[in-house]
């Protein structure tokens, strides 16, 4: 496995270690996200499913082309911001409407990187990134 390969093996294994130990989040294994839960990476100038959306796993949408994650209603969604040097921030746009994320500014220390979601209702819900132009996506409850 090259150098990514590692370097995204390695995030999405904390990242689901860390979701399995949030009170209010279903349990996740390593090998998917388990029942209930999505993972989202977004980059610098994409946006890419790691797994747990109905769409495949592996799933990239460079900017300017609109992401789309499938969930069953009541499950998480986990905005994955690590791996960047660009300030990121996950805004909802239109309704349904969801909560933004925090502003993730990979220059200092006291930021958030990841944003987690649940979506207890069924709708498209759009969201995009607010300092990346044509990072866009949605997210369907269903």
């Amino acid at each position: 496995m090259n150098k990514d390969g590692f370097l995204k093996a390695g995030t999405l294994l904390f990242f689901l270690l860390c979701i399995s130990a949030c009170d209010d989040t279903p349990a996740a294994t390593p090998s998917s996200c388990g029942a209930n839960t999505a993972v989202i990476a977004v980059r610098d100038g994409f946006t890419e499913i790691f797994c747990g959306c109905q769409e495949a796993a592996g799933t990239i949408a460079a900017s300017g082309t609109a992401l789309t994650c499938t969930i069953t209603h009541g499950s998480y969604v986990l905005f994955d911001f690590t791996s960047t040097k660009l300030t990121h921030q996950i805004v909802s746009t239109g309704t349904p409407s969801f909560a933004d994320s925090a502003l993730h500014d990979p220059n200092k220390d006291d930021n958030s990187s990841s944003h987690v979601v649940q979506f207890t209702q069924t709708g498209t819900f759009s969201f995009q990134d607010r300092f990346i132009p044509g990072m866009t996506g949605q997210i369907i409850s269903q």
